[in-house]
């Protein structure tokens, strides 16, 4: 099995250019497909409008005649330098099963690569652009996203903060359509290398300003401890469950350690940031979120009646 990985990962096949010409066009007829959902859409130019150009780390485009360009214009050569540089630069492994860590590492040491370690500034705050940007589109409702700064949140409070906005009993779905029923679909996700968080939700096209208004009062929430104690005690028994349920699912687990290896802690061990989570006090929230700021609001407005 170890000599299957090694070949695998060492003698890949950079010759075939049917392969590649068959993969660029499953690959285009995706993305003009995307390109038709207007959620997929909306997603696009949010990070596109948003964004200032020097913060952008990849390309949202929405002009398929540039993007078939691109993507065709890409050889196998360019594919096989890109490949040794991943190989060499971004590698983690996750064994599991009766394997010692002497016999991993000797398996290493058999493949011969010859990674490299790479840091990056997780705590460095990126700036977005502070205004109102609305575009129309012709589809059957509207798109909001609101972001924040959330610079004062370690990666411990943006779990928990993310579950007390998302779950059932969450404040978007009890606020922004339980309560108020401004919303189809709403979530709040993070955009932890950024230090912003964001608002989503499909609205009628004249209801932002009152989706904007519920969105102040769901932060001035924040603060009301007696009601943070409720939503935090709540989040940290649903991120419980959620460990265990995931701790006897295999395929889930594997997921879950490979985005958190690939995207947040390089030596922080994933269980002791979910102790940090457990420890988490009221004060503690209340004090971080203080400092929320409404940063931008993007909004695809429906051109329907």
């Amino acid at each position: 099995a170890f000599e299957f990985i090694r070949q695998m990962l060492k003698e890949p096949d950079f010759t075939n250019q049917e392969i590649l010409e068959i993969t660029k066009r499953k690959i285009i007829s995706n993305i003009k497909l995307n390109l038709l959902d207007n959620e997929i859409y909306a997603s696009n130019m949010y990070y596109q409008k948003v964004l200032y150009e020097e913060n952008k780390e990849y390309e949202n485009s929405t002009d398929i005649d540039y993007i078939s360009n691109l993507i065709n214009s890409i050889t196998l050569d360019d594919i096989k330098e890109q490949y040794e540089y991943i190989i060499n630069n971004f590698q983690s492994g996750l064994v599991f099963g009766n394997i010692s860590l002497e016999q991993f590492n000797s398996f290493v040491n058999h493949i011969s690569l010859t990674p490299t370690k790479k840091y990056f500034d997780y705590n460095r705050s990126i700036s977005i652009k502070e205004e109102y940007v609305e575009i129309e589109k012709n589809s059957e409702q509207s798109y909001i996203y609101v972001t924040y700064d959330i610079d004062n949140l370690t990666y411990p409070q943006v779990i928990l903060l993310k579950k007390i906005m998302n779950s059932s009993l969450g404040l978007c779905y009890q606020t922004l359509r339980e309560k108020y029923g401004l919303v189809y679909n709403s979530y709040a996700d993070i955009m932890y290398y950024l230090k912003k968080l964001y608002i989503y939700g499909e609205i009628d096209k004249d209801k932002k300003e009152k989706f904007l208004k519920a969105l102040d009062e769901i932060v001035n929430k924040l603060n009301n401890m007696e009601l943070l104690d409720k939503l935090i005690s709540q989040a940290k028994d649903e991120i419980e469950a959620d460990e265990v349920t995931l701790s006897e699912d295999q395929d889930r687990m594997i997921d879950s350690l490979n985005k958190y290896i690939l995207k947040y802690f390089g030596e922080q061990n994933r269980t002791e940031v979910y102790q940090q989570v457990s420890e988490i006090t009221t004060e503690d929230l209340i004090k971080s979120t203080k400092t929320l700021k409404r940063k931008n609001v993007f909004m695809v407005r429906s051109k329907k009646d």
